[in-house]
């Protein structure tokens, strides 16, 4: 073989490559892209304890303090809600034992909206926390889990988009409307904020007249931090 005979294999070998390099880079949509690294940076426990800190130190008032949250997330198999699918638990002062908030997040590609969809299903009813709410450690409790037996809100999805380094999720405007008794119609708000490093959350619930029932009168996230494992050691002469 001459050198110009393999000059040329190297060169078609090379651009056989690249080509391939560049479909593989190409593969999917922005939304399935997102998809996926949003799906490995939502798992991990969350918490709000500097927050909370620093709204003493700062004399936040009372009304406006933010109360000391910490929020689970894990990845679970759970086919019927489809492929990528959460765990969340929170719990508040730091009471782990105590959760008072139980949900599934069932998160897809929406090409449409160009967006990554959330739905947020609500595991409730009486026995039902106790049952689940060690699933972050033992998935295989949910077995019995389906759509149908959870809750979920129409128009109460949150769409997450990129914004640089992070994601920003969020419901439609206006589009999370459900029957609160003794209240009436209420509409809801989420927005969220996900990084490498924190997981920030904010909610909040009106009445149909824009009176405030839950949520931060000054509309300041709850701003939980994602907690890292550590290990130390203790020198005792």
């Amino acid at each position: 073989m001459t050198t110009s005979t393999i000059a040329r294999v190297f060169l078609i070998v090379t651009s056989l490559y690249a080509a391939n390099a560049v479909a593989q880079g190409q593969d999917g949509t922005p939304t399935d892209r997102d998809l996926t690294i949003i799906a490995e940076m939502l798992p991990g426990t969350y918490d709000n304890t500097e927050q909370v800190y620093f709204d003493g130190r700062r004399g936040v008032r009372e009304e406006a303090k933010h109360e000391r949250g910490t929020s689970s997330i894990t990845r679970v198999s759970a086919p019927a809600f489809g492929d990528y699918v959460f765990f969340a638990r929170d719990h508040r002062n730091n009471e782990p034992e105590k959760p008072h908030r139980i949900r599934l997040y069932a998160l897809s590609a929406d090409n449409d909206k160009e967006a990554v969809r959330m739905k947020m299903y609500y595991i409730d009813g009486e026995g039902m926390p106790e049952a689940y709410k060690d699933a972050h450690i033992d998935p295989s409790v949910l077995a019995d889990v389906t759509p149908k037996t959870s809750m979920v809100l129409d128009g109460c999805d949150v769409f997450w988009r990129r914004e640089a380094g992070q994601f920003h999720g969020a419901m439609k405007d206006g589009a999370c409307r459900w029957e609160w008794p003794d209240k009436g119609e209420v509409v809801t708000d989420y927005h969220m904020m996900l990084s490498e490093d924190f997981f920030w959350v904010r909610d909040g619930t009106h009445d149909s007249d824009g009176n405030r029932l839950t949520g931060n009168p000054d509309r300041i996230y709850h701003k939980l931090t994602r907690a890292r494992d550590f290990t130390c050691y203790a020198d005792m002469p």
